[in-house]
């Protein structure tokens, strides 16, 4: 179900044009018919949910009598109100015998998907004065050659303590796996620098995140070195 309201309507009655009409979302995604295009919220691919979309147009420009093309804002609710995503959108309109259609729609998310934000998160761990903010507070710490740590101050304590002289990045390869509403896992090669950013050694990591309270943070975290 998709529920279009309008802050300024093109015309007086406005519908989706159809299987014709495309959707061009800013994700990893494929191009989506508008018939299909509840997938683009990965994370919101429930079976039989159903989606409202509002869009709002701030501005319409005119390209003869047939067609127009706006800009403006959107907003995807569920059927209980819940804003599940908000955006910007270029919307392509023609007129199809005396009714506004919508034909394109090309929109850019505000909200960060599940990969980005852990992405985020592990990157913000390399730059922090306090790793242990981006642990859930019964993390698990498991470096190569070294005790378990356990616990968010724990954590924060050994890494200030073993890895405060080094600057670690990460390559671009990262394998990224969706493990449920709220649990993700990140893998991948980071490497260890020295104060004069030469390459002291690489490690192979594994982050597992939970979403608490809506925010992602590291539940677990091992590495081992990398031959």
């Amino acid at each position: 179900m998709y529920t279009l309201s309008y802050a300024t309507k093109p015309k007086e009655d406005t519908k989706l044009r159809g299987n014709s009409s495309s959707w061009y979302p800013n994700s990893d995604c494929d191009l989506f018919f508008l018939s299909e295009c509840v997938k683009c919220w990965k994370e919101y691919d429930v079976p039989g949910l159903d989606l409202e979309v509002d869009l709002n147009p701030k501005e319409i420009i005119y390209c003869g009598d047939n067609k127009g093309v706006s800009h403006g804002q959107y907003v995807v609710k569920d059927t209980k109100g819940n804003v599940l995503d908000t955006g910007k959108d270029i919307l392509v309109w023609y007129k199809v015998n005396g009714t506004w259609l919508i034909d394109q729609d090309m929109h850019n998310s505000d909200m960060l998907s599940a990969k980005a934000q852990v992405i985020q998160l592990a990157r913000a761990l390399a730059e922090t004065t306090e790793p242990g903010s981006c642990f859930t507070p019964d993390a698990v710490y498991m470096p190569e050659g070294h005790h378990l740590t356990k616990g968010r101050e724990a954590i924060n304590q050994w890494m200030l303590e073993h890895q405060q002289p080094y600057k670690m990045t990460y390559e671009p390869d990262m394998e990224f796996e969706q493990l449920g509403e709220d649990m993700a896992s990140l893998k991948g090669v980071s490497v260890w620098r020295n104060t004069m950013r030469l390459p002291v050694c690489r490690w192979r990591y594994w982050m597992v995140f939970k979403r608490v309270e809506g925010k992602w943070l590291i539940n677990y975290y091992t590495w081992t070195e990398v031959e």
